[in-house]
């Protein structure tokens, strides 16, 4: 061993603690950000490679009824590779005596013949029989209920039916279910007409050939289907577009990762900060021995390459710790994740980038921190470091500050000397108030995050001021549920609202081109993008809610303008994120709004302020002798909140559910019992 490396080995060792601290800290930094690189390497190869294993549907288009004619015309249409017919329905699933869930039920002609977006079977019976069901295996812990045991299924348009679970199933397509706090069910079409609906598939599921991959591609091969279907004389009720080949947990995956390594790359900085004050400390107690190399012929660059290894062994030393730990953190944070997200790891096979990044970010860090004090403390002069007695800094007692310090008197002379001593190396001093700061820092940022959302959800839920809300299959008077909801002890206050999509026509009289599914008031699922026609992309439709004229049970932070008046006819007012989507939705400014087959112009009166939730806009729902002749409303009862005394307990929700089932059982959908609404609509 050469003698340079000789002394780094002997200096390394000479400061054992010190460095052991370093080390630490640094490997905790690297073990860090190489879990969260190599999770995201494997978990961007297994979500996509099984994800696209499915072979993902390219758009899908809703109709109406589909027939064999229909499916082998647009099977011989250019570009399309696959087609499938499917339908989605809602509605209501309870287990044993636990409470109604949502459940949505996907309709699958042949279980055996699946091409597009493919369902892989796991436990239990498959295909499904009649008056049989499969759940989602995430779906499980929504449902409350296993195989072998039967679940009561309820439709908008059925009764209550008693359906078995025969079996589970994997669907990677989906999002979780846990999340979502919906069961995805897969029936047959028998199975579905066994449930009071009509046994007919109204989507087109379509895989597009050539580049799968290529936006441009798909929509042009959309806009040719629809209209197809369209020449044919078939309505084109959506047209859904998801992003090609990215899984729609994709960004989620993305966001939680970006959380974690946030921190991991925080605790890789400080630790370069000890690397500086390490490496300081070191080069002030080797001052003389720094004169004496210099003495007999060291040059600066010789003496720096000493220091410098030391820096390199630290990084060395550093990632050879923490290597194995972060390929083991990042394997439980894949299982982890994966469980969390719903999908199967194949393997754990590290790309070999992710070894050499995390080595090279390992032995870089320590080095860039070290350059600063390496290059500043063998630069030193041989006089002035063999005149370094240790104590003394020459420059001290020059400053203002210097001078203040040296006038601090009636204090402990311990004290004073501590103060003044803190001030004589002023750089490492900088540093590690630094390091104190940062770590200060992030602790009290966690912790006001934590307690801002808090009071931001709290906020936004407090200007619902209902405890229950129920969305309606079907339109119904108001004067029934009002006689319901009066049958029903505790009930204090009740209110019909009605619900619909709506969508920004432009002033030339064309959609709106920014394109997203429908949206409920309250946080309901939006949908992937709209589709693609010959005048250009579907509109974006959001949710728009018609309250009664002074509601009690709906109070908004309005941030601009005003609230609705009991006399507004054809005011509107939009939530913020409405208004950030739309450049003309502004207090004062005219919009023009389709809903259903026509299309009608509104005021925009306020904007309302609010968080996490997405667009939508609320006006005065329509009476006889108002709007309701003129546009696309229904006249009649279709979503509505209710109000009871403060105490909760779901006491009233389930009595109230009684009442009503009793009275109005054809048209009951769904009740949402937590204090915010239902993010179902009845559309026109």
């Amino acid at each position: 061993m050469s003698p340079r490396w000789r002394k780094v080995t002997r200096d390394f060792w000479q400061e054992r603690m010190r460095s052991g601290l370093v080390v630490a800290a640094i490997a905790l930094g690297i073990a860090a950000f190489s879990a969260v690189l190599s999770s995201y390497a494997i978990l961007d190869r297994e979500l996509n490679q099984g994800y696209l294993a499915t072979n993902p549907a390219s758009f899908t288009i809703r109709t109406d009824a589909v027939d064999r004619e229909l499916l082998e015309a647009v099977g011989a249409q250019p570009g399309v590779q696959s087609v499938e017919a499917r339908r989605a329905v809602s509605g209501r699933l309870k287990a044993g005596p636990a409470q109604w869930r949502s459940v949505l039920l996907f309709v699958v002609k042949d279980f055996a013949d699946i091409k597009v977006s493919t369902i892989a079977p796991e436990t239990g019976a498959w295909p499904p029989g009649t008056g049989e069901i499969l759940i989602e295996r995430d779906a499980f812990q929504v449902a409350k209920t296993r195989i072998g045991q039967t679940v009561t299924v309820k439709l908008p348009r059925g009764e209550d039916q008693t359906l078995r679970v025969s079996g589970g199933v994997h669907d990677v397509g989906q999002a979780q279910a846990r999340m979502e706090n919906v069961v995805y069910g897969y029936i047959t079409l028998q199975t579905l007409a066994s449930l009071g609906e009509e046994p007919f598939l109204d989507q087109l599921k379509i895989l597009v050939s050539g580049d799968r991959f290529d936006p441009v591609h798909i929509a042009e091969v959309a806009a040719d289907v629809r209209k197809l279907l369209e020449n044919r004389g078939r309505p084109v009720r959506r047209v859904d577009v998801p992003d090609p080949g990215k899984h729609p947990h994709a960004d989620l995956m993305g966001m939680l990762l970006l959380a974690i390594s946030s921190f991991g790359l925080l605790v890789l900085g400080l630790s370069g900060v000890l690397v500086v004050n390490l490496l300081t400390a070191l080069m002030a107690s080797q001052v003389r021995q720094i004169g004496m190399m210099k003495a007999i012929g060291g040059t600066r660059s010789q003496i720096a390459q000493i220091y410098f290894g030391q820096a390199l062994l630290l990084g060395v030393a550093a990632v050879a710790i923490a290597l194995p730990v972060g390929i083991l953190g990042g394997r439980a944070l894949c299982l982890y994740l994966s469980g969390f997200l719903n999908f199967d790891m194949t393997s754990f096979a590290v790309p070999v980038w992710v070894y050499l990044l995390v080595a090279l970010v390992g032995l870089v860090t320590p080095l860039l921190a070290a350059s600063y004090p390496v290059l500043k403390g063998s630069g030193i002069s041989v006089w002035e470091a063999l005149s370094d007695f240790g104590v003394a800094d020459r420059g001290f007692g020059s400053g203002v500050l210097d001078r203040a310090l040296a006038g601090v008197g009636g204090v402990a002379r311990p004290l004073l000397l501590a103060i003044r001593n803190s001030f004589r190396r002023r750089t490492r001093l900088v540093l590690t108030l630094l390091t104190l700061s940062v770590g200060g820092l992030f602790f009290m940022s966690a912790l006001n995050i934590r307690t801002s959302m808090i009071n931001t959800l709290d906020h936004l839920f407090a200007s619902r001021r209902f405890d229950l809300s129920v969305s309606l299959g079907t339109m119904a008077p108001l004067e029934s549920i009002e006689r319901a909801v009066a049958k029903t002890p505790g009930a204090v206050r009740s209110e019909g609202w009605i619900a619909t999509e709506g969508f920004v026509v432009s002033a030339a009289g064309s959609a709106s081109a920014q394109s997203s599914g429908a949206a409920g008031l309250h946080g309901g699922q939006e949908g992937a993008g709209g589709g693609h026609s010959a005048a250009g992309p579907a509109p974006a439709r959001f949710a728009v809610l018609g309250v009664q004229p002074g509601t009690k049970l709906l109070k908004l932070e309005i941030s601009e303008g005003r609230d609705l008046l009991p006399e507004d006819v054809d005011a509107l007012v939009a939530n913020t994120a409405l208004a950030a989507r739309y450049p003309q939705i502004r207090v004062g400014q005219s919009v023009v709004l389709g809903m259903g087959p026509a299309e009608s112009t509104w005021r925009v009166v306020g904007i309302a302020r609010e968080a996490f939730l997405l667009p939508w806009a609320m006006c005065r729902a329509p009476t006889s002798s108002a709007r309701a002749g003129t546009c696309a409303w229904p006249t009649r009862f279709g979503w509505g909140s209710f109000s009871r005394t403060p105490r909760r307990s779901t006491g009233f929700e389930k009595r109230w559910i009684k009442t009503f089932k009793e009275r109005e059982s054809g048209r009951f959908r769904r009740a949402v019992m937590p204090r915010a609404a239902s993010d179902s609509t009845s559309t026109c």
